[in-house]
């Protein structure tokens, strides 16, 4: 059987944190992708907007799940940029802002799913079938 293939855009944005905040960003990240290797899921990390963008348009992903906040850019303008080109890969934000008109840029961005941040592996698990 051919693996999904998922490619992720996270960490959050180290400007403002202290060396134990982006410690934990960098275990967290680590955790989510050793927890979808585990589950069959080909994983390619890009560590900014970016690098995602070009993934994106370079290869088929059965799923994208971005941060909000990324390095070189935002998950929102990731999103929106590649569903106004046709792409519609489904997608789940990963993200640490909570307040509702958050969570409603990111449909408006086109996103399928929005997750906050904290959260159990297993609840991502369970939204990506």
């Amino acid at each position: 059987m051919k693996k999904r293939k998922i490619v992720i855009a996270l960490g959050g944005n180290a400007l403002g944190k202290n060396v134990e905040e982006q410690q934990e960003a960098v275990e967290h990240t680590a955790k989510v992708i050793v927890d979808l290797e585990q589950q069959g899921y080909d994983v390619k990390l890009c560590d900014n907007a970016k690098d995602a963008l070009n993934c994106a348009y370079e290869q088929h992903f059965d799923l994208w799940i971005f941060d909000v906040k990324v390095p070189l850019g935002n998950g929102f303008d990731i999103l929106k940029e590649l569903r106004e080109c046709g792409k519609n890969t489904p997608s789940i934000f990963i993200t640490s802002l909570d307040r509702i008109d958050d969570l409603q840029s990111g449909y408006k961005a086109g996103c399928d799913d929005y997750l906050k941040k904290p959260f159990e592996l297993l609840e991502l698990q369970y939204r990506i079938r």
